[in-house]
């Protein structure tokens, strides 16, 4: 799987929307991707791409949620398992990379479970970065 990036675009035409492709950093600036004309061994030439707030940045998941959006890093899910023995597990939290696998990560009851478990259903809320005050009630 070829890794697919979003970040908030910094361009004038489109400031503050999502772009979505490849990502390209350089120093701090970071750019995102998405038509490449021709590459070789010695160049690249880009069709298209949009410069993004480096913060902003967050890789895709390859999942999706139960209404069919892709889950990023950075967004907030909620998800839902049914426990045979206890009933329904619920967790919601902030979507992030940890020690090599999908997380999803709740600061105020410190827990961390893993982003896909069989059985589970997610559904996305929001993200870190345009609602602020989804991780403030989860912190």
């Amino acid at each position: 799987m070829i890794p697919k990036f979003r970040g908030k675009s910094t361009a004038d035409e489109n400031n503050g929307e999502w772009v979505y492709g490849n990502l390209i950093v350089d120093g701090r600036q970071a750019s995102i991707v998405n038509r490449i004309i021709e590459s070789t061994e010695q160049y690249i030439s880009i069709g298209a791409w949009c410069p993004v707030d480096a913060e902003t940045v967050g890789q895709s998941t390859g999942l999706k949620d139960k209404n069919g959006v892709e889950i990023f890093e950075g967004d907030v899910v909620k998800q839902e398992m049914l426990i045979p023995t206890s009933g329904i597990e619920e967790i919601t939290g902030v979507v992030k990379m940890l020690e090599g696998a999908w997380m999803i990560v709740n600061d105020k009851e410190e827990i961390a479970c893993h982003l896909w478990r069989e059985g589970a259903e997610m559904k996305i809320s929001g993200n870190i970065y345009k609602n602020h005050e989804l991780v403030e009630d989860n912190a």
